[in-house]
């Protein structure tokens, strides 16, 4: 065989991880003359970065996978700001917005208001918001809990004991209830919005995400163009350094082999019906768990007789997440006080977002007045409501003349490609209207959806199980198995799992501790990632 043939890197996964890791690797010293590829199983690039122009709305971004980033975030800060992104804040809480809770149409700002709040919260739960609930309730678990953060929270949690047992063989439910009366872990899962935390993952996990959420320091910020520019804009500076993109190549097994006395990973793809048979010398799969799960279990890595892999594999669960977006012709919501921010409920569109308003003119003249909701944004249960509601997509893949444009797609094609079923859409609009109090609004003119429940996402976020210790699986699965350069990264086994922070987080301890790069410049210093 000769050199020409084998790859010196391959990447496995168009998603950001995936990307960044190609970008980083090219863009370095020591393997900008290697031979490095990217493949990818879809038609584009992006992977849970998913950003749809809704019609009649030219300059309205809306994302359907992940939407925003932190300002204590270190690598996606850096990053969009060393790539100079135009950015724009996230309105998040506003007291006015809308809590519709068991019937009952409440402002956020009435929710202290006990004889207002449909909860029996006994009596030191009651007159405080939810996360004051949780705070307190997690102080009295873990006296000085609140008080600490960074990496000095995360040493203090993993040593610490409830009852004998450690923080992480807890499942946050599990913890909460040694507190809370169940009324008010009932409201706190409803009124903030989300099913996932209350399904019982790692508490030792959950209490870190839930405190870097919830941080009086921290800001919400997005990136105007959409936050799928980012791995976009990586990927086109990765070919013009002379990397390379593969598209429609789905990787069916991965197996190591001698060839020539040469140690080499050999990846089958399949394409289109057919396969391919690719060689390289170091091989990152940027994939997450379910992802990892579809290739084929059988060979000298992927087999059920490599108790480590499948060990560390099993570390943690995806979950479902659900996000549909419905434009309206003008914004009727502002009628009842609410433009901005997100309101809640517990009928099953849980989470809307008050998302975006573009006046449409016309020789000068205006003609109207475009809004768009994220009409619901869900996670856990509420999915599979929605889910019954589906019906077969427009699949149709979008070909490309040129490899360099491949990963680039119509953003009015992307819309029409998640286009929601009629069906799907009236209940939307019938639950929307209901938690507003609205009985006479304008039909929705358009709508579209994403569940990211489907293969080969198995979810939109994954969460670690109940006894892991995630400091210490972190590092092992970003190489884990000691005879092979076979490194794995992205989301779903990170600290910051859920955001690209944590796919950046991953793929940073990959470069640096695995092929031995400088922590970039953008980062002041490099911080123990891997705790």
């Amino acid at each position: 065989m000769k050199n020409s043939t084998i790859l010196d890197v391959a990447i496995i996964g168009g998603g950001i991880s995936g990307v960044y890791s190609a970008w980083r690797l090219k863009k370095s010293v020591t393997y900008a003359s290697s031979k490095i590829a990217l493949f990818e199983q879809s038609n584009r690039i992006g992977g849970r970065l998913l950003s749809v122009t809704p019609p009649g709305m030219p300059n309205t971004r809306c994302e359907l996978g992940g939407m925003r980033f932190l300002s204590n975030q270190k690598y996606v800060s850096g990053i969009v700001n060393f790539l100079d992104f135009e950015l724009k804040d996230e309105d998040v809480y506003e007291e006015n917005n809308i809590a519709y809770l068991r019937g009952i149409r409440l402002r956020f700002k009435e929710l202290v208001d006990k004889e207002l709040l449909p909860y029996n919260l006994q009596f030191p739960e009651q007159g405080k918001t939810s996360d004051q609930i949780l705070n307190i309730a997690l102080e009295s678990i873990i006296p000085g809990v609140t008080t600490k953060k960074g990496e000095e929270l995360k040493t203090f949690l993993q040593q610490y004991k409830v009852n004998g047992r450690y923080l992480y063989e807890y499942g946050f439910w599990n913890l909460l209830s040694l507190s809370l009366s169940n009324e008010a872990i009932n409201y706190i899962k409803k009124a903030g919005g989300y099913d996932s935390t209350f399904q019982n993952w790692n508490a030792y996990d959950t209490i870190v995400l839930n405190f870097d959420l919830t941080a009086t320091d921290n800001s919400y910020h997005m990136m105007v163009d959409g936050y799928e520019q980012l791995p976009i804009t990586l990927v086109d500076q990765f070919l013009n350094l002379g990397g390379e993109v593969n598209m429609f190549h789905s990787l069916s097994s991965i197996n190591s082999i001698l060839i020539e006395g040469e140690q080499l990973f050999e990846l089958k793809f399949s394409i289109n019906g057919s396969s391919k048979i690719i060689y390289a010398r170091k091989t990152i799969l940027a994939m997450p768990k379910r992802a990892l799960e579809l290739i084929e279990q059988k060979g000298n890595i992927f087999n059920k007789g490599n108790t480590t892999l499948n060990t560390l594999m099993n570390a943690v669960t995806p979950i479902p997440l659900f996000k549909m977006f419905i434009c309206y012709p003008y914004p009727w919501w502002e009628q009842v006080g609410v433009s901005k921010g997100r309101s809640v409920t517990d009928l099953p569109i849980r989470q809307t977002y008050y998302w975006g308003v573009e006046n449409q003119t016309e020789n000068g003249n205006k003609e109207n007045t475009n809004a768009v909701l994220m009409a619901s944004y869900d996670d856990g249960d509420s999915v599979y409501f929605w889910k019954g509601l589906e019906s077969k997509k427009n699949e149709k893949p979008l070909f490309f003349t040129t490899q360099e444009h491949a990963h680039k797609e119509e953003e009015t094609s992307l819309w029409e490609k998640y286009k929601s079923p009629d069906l799907m859409v009236n209940y939307m609009d019938a639950q929307i209207k209901e938690m507003h109090g609205v009985k006479y609004a304008p039909a929705p003119f358009a709508a579209c959806f994403k569940d990211w429940s489907e293969d080969p996402y198995g979810g939109g976020v994954n969460f670690w199980n109940i006894g892991e210790k995630s400091w210490e699986v972190i590092p092992r699965i970003a190489k884990p198995l000691n005879n092979m350069d076979l490194f794995i990264c992205g989301e779903a086994y990170s600290n910051g799992q859920g955001w690209v922070e944590g796919a950046l987080e991953t793929a940073e301890l990959v470069l640096q501790d695995h092929f031995k790069l400088s922590a970039p410049a953008w980062i002041e210093k490099k911080e123990n990632i891997e705790s």
